[in-house]
């Protein structure tokens, strides 16, 4: 009879160890930022709203479709800053939340393309600094608007949004305007590459293109002067839909 204790105890300590590491498994996923700002899911008081619509979107269906991942910049491997989601053709985008837009560009990556001087000097600077600053990064959004939540999400914690890779941003949405889940930002630009959000595909020929109606967003939280973006220093556990609980 002892021995039989004796072997009970063992399996019911192994159980133990393994629930053990089944809550920090779970207790670990249930960060949104792990960094010098650390936040957790339950931190976020109001769910973000995707930018297409659930009903237009094809959810994540890859890890590198999130921020925190790896990817290829030209011939620099950097961390991905932003989601990537594919959405139905011609989809409008609209804000993740309420807000006020802070800044839109129109024409930057026009006049970015047409200046051969700049762009030389654009792809020295990566080169030499390894890295793709934020500054230069900006210009790479191409049409965007940027739109300021304040406190919405996170008590405490500024959170802004960044939709990048639009055309046809409605002429009557000026800075200082406020926004809501219904205001129209723009429509997906399929027009020219998106770097930030390229996703290479093979056709019917087996050559590779460009994933087409890619909504590229990044949403950044500020607190004592520093930013941090939504899933920095967070392990995703290879789950695609990570974030998607957060998201209505």
């Amino acid at each position: 009879m002892k021995k039989i204790n004796i072997f009970m105890f063992i399996i019911l300590l192994g159980c133990s160890n393994s629930n053990l590491d089944d809550n920090i498994i779970e207790s670990e996923s249930e960060y949104v930022i792990k960094s010098d700002l650390t936040l957790n899911k339950n931190d976020i008081k109001n769910k973000f709203s995707y930018p297409c619509k659930r009903l237009n979107t094809i959810l994540p269906e890859n890890i590198q479709q999130l921020p925190g991942s790896n990817y290829y910049f030209f011939t620099e491997i950097i961390k991905k800053t932003s989601i990537s989601l594919v959405c139905k053709e011609e989809s409008i985008v609209y804000p993740i939340g309420t807000g006020v837009v802070t800044d839109i560009k129109r024409d930057a990556y026009k006049v970015f393309k047409e200046n051969e001087i700049f762009h030389f000097y654009f792809d020295r600077m990566i080169n030499e600094v390894g890295y793709l600053p934020s500054d230069l990064k900006r210009i790479l959004y191409k049409n965007y608007v940027i739109v300021d939540h304040g406190f919405y999400f996170s008590e405490g914690v500024r959170a802004i949004s960044i939709y990048t890779n639009l055309k046809n941003i409605p002429e009557e949405l000026t800075l200082g305007d406020e926004v809501d889940l219904n205001t129209e930002l723009g429509l997906i630009d399929n027009n020219g590459m998106d770097v930030l959000s390229l996703t290479l595909l093979s056709d019917d020929s087996g050559n590779l293109k460009a994933q087409e109606n890619v909504i590229n967003f990044e949403i950044y939280f500020q607190k004592d002067g520093e930013e941090f973006y939504l899933g920095e220093g967070v392990d995703l556990y290879n789950n695609p839909l990570y974030f998607d609980e957060l998201f209505n």
